[in-house]
C-alpha cells in the first residue's frame, strides 16, 4: 500500500508546528495537497527564521493531515494542518528539489510507516481566523470551516455545528 506524502522544506522548528497546528504559509496546490495522507518536514537550515539542531535535508516530524486550509496570515497561501505527528531524525530525505514542496509518498521517501511512533497533536491552537482571505475559485467546504473553527476554539471538529440558511 503506497501513503501518500507532501515533503515540505522548512525553517520551523518543531515547537513552532506544534504550536500552529502544522505547517503553514505554503504555496501549493490544494487539489494535490487534499490528497495527500501525510507532510513529510524536511530541515532547511538556509532560511532566516530557521531553529534546529537537524542536519540539511534531515526529515524531522511527520504529520497525519487533518485538513488544508487557507493560510491565516498570508492570502493564496496554505496551512497543512496535523491530527497527529511523528517526531523524525531522518537524514537525507529532502532530495534537493528546486521548489519547497515535493508531491511523492513515504515510500518513495524510503520512510517506513511502521517505524513512525505517531501522538496526538496538542488540543490548544492559536490559529487567529484571516476574513480577508478571498477563496477565489476555491470555495470553502463545511469540513474546513468546522476544522478551523474546532481549532480556533480548541475543541473537536464534531463539536462545531453549521448552519446554511437559504
Amino acid at each position: 500500500m503506497t501513503h501518500s506524502a507532501i515533503a515540505v522544506y522548512t525553517g520551523d522548528p518543531t515547537e513552532t508546528i506544534l504550536e500552529e497546528g502544522g505547517s503553514k504559509s505554503w504555496k501549493l496546490n490544494e487539489e494535490n495537497a487534499r490528497k495527500a495522507q501525510y507532510c513529510v518536514l524536511c530541515f532547511n537550515p538556509n532560511s532566516k527564521w530557521s531553529k534546529g539542531n537537524v542536519d540539511r535535508g534531515s526529515a524531522f516530524l511527520i504529520g497525519k493531515i487533518l485538513d488544508v486550509l487557507p493560510s491565516p496570515t498570508l492570502p493564496e497561501r496554505f496551512i497543512v494542518l496535523f491530527d497527529e505527528y511523528a517526531e523524525v531524525n531522518l537524514p537525507d530525505i529532502w532530495g534537493g528539489w528546486r521548489y519547497p514542496i515535493k508531491y511523492t509518498s513515504l515510500e518513495d521517501l524510503g520512510i517506513e510507516i511502521a517505524e513512525l511512533k505517531f501522538q496526538p497533536m496538542p488540543k490548544k491552537v492559536d490559529l487567529k481566523p484571516n476574513i480577508a482571505i478571498q477563496t477565489g475559485n476555491n470555495p470553502l467546504t463545511v469540513e474546513a470551516a468546522k476544522a478551523g473553527l474546532a481549532l480556533t476554539f480548541g475543541v473537536e471538529p464534531e463539536a462545531v455545528e453549521i448552519t446554511i440558511r437559504v
